[in-house]
């Protein structure tokens, strides 16, 4: 079920108008707004502006400008200043409600306040961490949103303020009409936004002219320097926002880490970005910019500083998983399955980069899907190298599309030699893509084993593997070695034996059945990596 701003405004004038006569139905009084809204991470917020977009301070600038300056656009106020946006605060209770609220693509959710000074330093780039969640419950979001806008049921929201916004500067979106259909001209625009801003004391921040200057649009490039390859990458499929009060165009960074926004401001504007869309996020930070009128350029590379603004995981750690992680969800990879994806679980695969180090470079929890754990993925060991990370990203996703084929038994029932076997066989392949010098994913009988390389390498290769064992309170290891015979079976050949296996001998007796002339030798491959 879904409900318009238009359906609510009537229900609002039934519960508001008795008491409160001369309010607009469409806005809610905001008691409870804090002064200090509460964030976590560096994020310092100051005081609560004064709101030069609502609709009434729109129109006590309206008042105060001549008639020369109203000429052609009418001379009043309520008739000329109508409201084309309403500020929302929305309170998702859940994970669950996040992720319903993120369905809709087209929202520009922020988690703080659009109307409060942002006291971080304006000249330099700012790091903010952890701010979206608070003691492990959703914190607020605030967005602008139109008017006619649909939202889903289900979230918490509440209307902050009416917003009258004619300086939007869209691609896309029309002009701003009065009511009688009239087309406001751009020096009328600049001229009642410029009074406004007086009017509500925000002029300060802004004491430029802008008749007669030509807009600008926000473009500029996210970069990396990637250690193995030894030189500077673009940071691909990034969605960069560039927001002035209550105006945000949004822009995706290319292949060479370029890009450019939907849309054109006059005055300066606030860029950030974070390492999230549709189908994922790595959670959470978002790095900004604030107060340019022109390009922005980010390059990070990778950070040992644990204090000040410099989390311990690193904006280089999180670009690291967000490559891979866009990699296997949107790119090209060879036709294997993807991870889960928002529109079929109404949950997106969450990324956790976590400060620690372990034996495990990495954990895949299914239990997120079924209502049972709030993680999907956990990232550990950031001192590892760039490549090591990539696949390890790689490999935790490559968990998440297994269980998407078998989601009915994967817990219970899928033999880990199954899991590991076909993550660690995915790590590589993907991996190589990208890094083709990569040699990592070090392969052990009877868990991580290199069946899936071995059914599609060439055949006559001397193999040689190790197997830990557990003795009293030692690891000791055995090497063995066989000659791998079989080959020329294809990655996704070897994705589709999964359907409907939960053990070693069922994907092995799936593998046999497909049309290849060495599968008389799959029954020694697979007797290899799952001996002792």
């Amino acid at each position: 079920m879904y409900r318009t701003f238009q359906t609510m405004a009537a229900l609002l004038a039934i519960l508001i108008c008795s008491c409160q006569k001369e309010e607009s139905p469409l806005t809610r009084q905001v008691e409870n707004h804090p002064t200090q809204p509460v964030l976590g991470g560096n994020m310092v917020l100051g005081r609560k502006l004064e709101n030069p977009y609502s609709v009434e301070n729109m129109r006590k600038a309206f008042a105060l400008l001549s008639p020369q300056a109203k000429s052609g656009i009418g001379q009043d106020a309520e008739e000329v200043i109508q409201t084309t946006h309403l500020y929302v605060k929305f309170s998702p209770q859940t994970e669950d409600e996040v992720d319903l609220l993120k369905l809709d693509t087209t929202l520009e959710l922020y988690a703080y306040p659009l109307d409060y000074e942002i006291l971080n330093d304006p000249l330099q780039d700012n790091i903010y961490v952890n701010f979206t969640y608070q003691d492990g419950k959703p914190c607020d979001y605030y967005a602008a949103v139109r008017v006619n806008k649909t939202l889903p049921s289900g979230v918490k929201y509440e209307i902050l303020e009416e917003l009258f916004i004619p300086d939007e500067y869209s691609d896309e979106n029309p002009p701003i009409l009065t009511r009688s259909g009239q087309s406001m001209d751009e020096n009328f625009i600049e001229t009642l936004v410029e009074e406004s801003l007086k009017l509500t004391g925000n002029w300060k921040n802004d004491n430029v002219e802008t008749k007669g200057r030509s807009k600008w649009r926000p473009a500029g490039n996210i970069t990396y320097y990637d250690e193995v390859k030894k030189k500077k990458l673009g940071v691909e499929g990034l969605k960069v926002r560039a927001k002035r009060w209550f105006t945000t165009h949004t822009g995706f960074t290319d292949a060479n880490g370029h890009f450019e926004c939907d849309g054109r401001f006059k005055r300066q504007a606030d860029y950030s970005f974070s390492f999230e869309r549709e189908h994922f996020h790595v959670r959470d930070m978002e790095i900004s910019h604030n107060n340019l009128k022109g390009d922005w350029n980010y390059h990070m590379v990778r950070e040992n500083k644990t204090s000040g603004t410099i989390p311990t995981v690193s904006p280089f750690t999180y670009a690291t998983i967000f490559r891979a992680a866009y990699h296997y969800c949107y790119k090209n990879i060879h036709g294997l399955q993807r991870p889960p994806t928002q529109e079929k679980l109404r949950a997106k695969i969450k990324i956790d980069p976590v400060n620690k180090t372990d034996n495990a470079n990495g954990v895949f929890s299914s239990g997120f899907f079924m209502g049972i754990s709030a993680k999907h993925i956990e990232i550990y060991n950031h001192h590892n190298r760039i490549d090591e990370i990539y696949a390890t990203t790689i490999h935790e996703l490559a968990h998440s599309a297994h269980w998407v084929r078998n989601r009915d038994f994967y817990v219970k029932r899928i033999q880990d030699i199954v899991k590991e076997s076909w993550a660690r066989g995915v790590q590589n392949y993907l991996t190589t893509d990208v890094y083709p010098e990569y040699s990592g994913g070090t392969y052990n009988r009877c868990q991580y084993t290199g069946i899936v390389e071995d059914l599609m390498d060439a055949a006559n290769k001397t193999r040689k593997s190790k197997y830990y064992y557990e003795n009293g309170n030692n690891w000791n290891e055995k090497e063995k070695s066989y000659t791998d015979r079989v080959s020329g079976y294809t990655i996704t050949q070897i994705e589709n034996a999964l359907n409907g296996a939960a053990t070693w001998e069922e994907w092995k007796n799936n593998i046999k059945k497909i049309n290849n002339n060495t599968k008389q030798y799959v029954d020694e491959a697979f007797n290899y990596w799952n001996t002792k």
